[in-house]
């Protein structure tokens, strides 16, 4: 829906700076800036309507349940301790360094058009199995979205 705006007109699809969303079962129009449901969303301003319904969705919609979970995480950890690392070392503080079994992730890996005897796929595993840990992880965290391996 937004990336569609993004690449056509919008003149004509009455659209306003407001929107619908659920607050404990219930729908409600929320106005993305004040008085957002009276303001159409033009050519010229369509960025900034996707970066206020982006902000929604992303944020404001779960901020309570945001401040809730760092609220108890800070009372573990102070955040001042925190303020020094990045996302990847807060991660690798709370779960550890992953050893990762090549051979399992071979063995477990499914493939939609290829097979695991195709050459690429082979020569895609021996790369693999040559790779440092910390290599390896950097590949997971890229493949996956975390540097963990995924549990099951």
């Amino acid at each position: 829906h937004l990336d569609w705006m993004l690449a056509n007109d919008v003149t004509d699809l009455d659209v306003y700076f407001c929107a619908e969303g659920s607050v404990f079962g219930k729908l409600q129009t929320v106005d993305l800036i004040p008085n957002g449901r009276n303001i159409p969303v033009t050519e010229k301003n369509k960025k900034e309507y996707i970066q206020y319904v982006t902000e929604l969705k992303l944020t404001k919609s779960i901020e309570e349940q945001i401040n809730a979970f760092l609220e108890g995480f800070y009372e573990i950890i102070p955040q001042y301790f925190l303020s020094i690392f990045n996302d990847y070392d807060i991660e690798l503080l709370i779960s550890g360094l992953s050893t990762i079994d090549v051979d399992d992730w071979e063995k477990n890996t499914n493939y939609n058009i290829y097979k695991s005897t195709d050459q690429v796929i082979v020569w895609f595993w021996e790369v693999i199995h040559e790779l440092k840990d910390e290599d390896l992880i950097n590949l997971l965290q890229f493949a996956t979205g975390s540097s963990r391996v995924p549990l099951g």
